[in-house]
Parts: C-alpha cells; sequence; structure tokens
C-alpha cells in the first residue's frame, strides 16, 4: 500500500499540509484489514489539538481503501460516536431491509415529550421509483450524491399531540433525538448516514402525501462508505477535511 499525502486546493495548499506521522498497524492480507494513520493539519505544526485521525479499511468487496474520520476529543467520548461522521460518497453496496428496520426500530427507542414519539419516517431503497422522487425533491447539490446512497429517508415530525391536538413545541426536538439514535445504531453496523436540510419541501410534501399537522424536518441517505476520489469538487475536498467541533467554552456555561 502506497501512502501518499493527501493534496487540497491550491488557496489551501500555503496554509494546510497532511503529514503522514505514524501507521498504528497494518494487516494487508486479511478481508477486514485496517490501518490507522495519524495527520497532523496546520502547516509544520505539532500541535496535537489539530491532529486528525484517519483509519482506511479495505472491507470493501473490490479491496479499495475507504477512510473513516475519527473525532479527536479531550474526554473518553464513546468510540461510536468518535467514529459517526457524515460521508457523501457511497458505495453500490445495499444496505439490507432487515438492518434497516433495525436502524428505524433503534429511532423508535429514543426519548419524546410526553411519550408522543411524533416521528414518522418515508423510506426508499436504491433502484426502486420511490427512490428516485426522493432523489428529484433534493436540493442539486445534494442529489449529485445521495443517488449513490443506498436508502434515501425523510424524517417528519407530527405536530401536534395526538390526544387533544395542542401544539407540540418539541416535536421537531424529539425528531431529531430519534435520528440521532437511527444514525448511530448504523454506525454501529457499518452503515454511515448523512442528513440534509438541502431540499423542497413542496416536491417531498406532495410525493409523500404530507398533509398539514406535520412537516418534514430533514432527509438522510444511508449506506456503506466508498473512496473521496469518487466525488467531484468541492465534495472531495470536504470528504477529506477534518472533523471540527466548537470548544466547550464556546457554548457551555457553568452555574
Amino acid at each position: 500500500m502506497n501512502c501518499h499525502f493527501l493534496q487540497t486546493s491550491q488557496k489551501r495548499r500555503p496554509f494546510v499540509l497532511y503529514y503522514l506521522v505514524h501507521v498504528i498497524k497494518m494487516q494487508r492480507k486479511a478481508q477486514s484489514d485496517e490501518f490507522e494513520i495519524a495527520f497532523y493539519y496546520n502547516y509544520l505544526s505539532v500541535d496535537t489539538s489539530k491532529m486528525i485521525n484517519f483509519t482506511y479499511s479495505n472491507t470493501n468487496s473490490n479491496n479499495r481503501y475507504t477512510m473513516i474520520k475519527h473525532a479527536t476529543t479531550n474526554g473518553p467520548v464513546l468510540e461510536l460516536i468518535r467514529n459517526r461522521w457524515s460521508p457523501r460518497s457511497f458505495s453500490n453496496k445495499q444496505v439490507s431491509h432487515v438492518d434497516m428496520e433495525t436502524i428505524l426500530e433503534a429511532g423508535s427507542w429514543a426519548p419524546s415529550a410526553n411519550n408522543e414519539q411524533p416521528w414518522e419516517y418515508y423510506y426508499a431503497f436504491n433502484g426502486t421509483p420511490a427512490f428516485e422522487t426522493l432523489v428529484g425533491g433534493l436540493a442539486q447539490f445534494n442529489q449529485t450524491w445521495a443517488k449513490n446512497a443506498s436508502v434515501l429517508v425523510a424524517a417528519v415530525a407530527r405536530k401536534t399531540f395526538e390526544a387533544n391536538n395542542a401544539d407540540n413545541k418539541w416535536a421537531h426536538h424529539d425528531v431529531g433525538m430519534a435520528n440521532a439514535n437511527m444514525i448511530l445504531q448504523a454506525s454501529s453496523m457499518g452503515i454511515y448516514a448523512h442528513s440534509m436540510g438541502g431540499f423542497d419541501a413542496h416536491i417531498i410534501n406532495l410525493a409523500l402525501g404530507i398533509k398539514e399537522g406535520k412537516e418534514v424536518v430533514c432527509m438522510i441517505a444511508f449506506g456503506y462508505r466508498d473512496e473521496a476520489d469518487k466525488l467531484i469538487e468541492p465534495l472531495k475536498e470536504r470528504e477529506l477535511a477534518p472533523r471540527q467541533r466548537k470548544p466547550l467554552s464556546v457554548f457551555t456555561t457553568k452555574l
């Protein structure tokens, strides 16, 4: 396996260098080959706060190596959370119906206000007319890559309580909780997800028959990841970019 520095755009090249510093392990002949690599992000810097960890795996049937981006955290965050990320490059390997039902069931076990469970999910598998309809409802930018996902899901919120028809102002929050359950369940199964806010609500509503009192919260693509090289720019650069989060000091206040 030849390892090369990852290229960045001409604009970023003076400031960014992905530098290979060590190979933790490599088993070249096993089907589950994985080798983990640490890169330094920031030109000629050894600041470990800017270190990005990747794992490359050849679990694809064609033995090509694909990238998993690990989050570098300050605390002992669960590996399942550290390994979750949102790729745009999906392979042609299909998610099974059984696995998709497991992912959806995980969503059903999310907490919700008054146990209302205000979520509804409409999903379609690649290769079906329904899938093409959902792809057509996405923003053009998202269509270019989401068309290769195995499954597309529309996450819908019921905006009122079933018991009294009162407004449920927590519905969108609770749908988000269910989405997070689904995405983490998928990640535990080696299946990746990418949530999208870029869609035409009118098209999706018509396609799904969504009536007043319900709202499409987001679209989610599920599938198995593939090489970033499949993507056009700027998608490829985004696929290879490090994962970043704001420090706790920016969004938390200890009272």
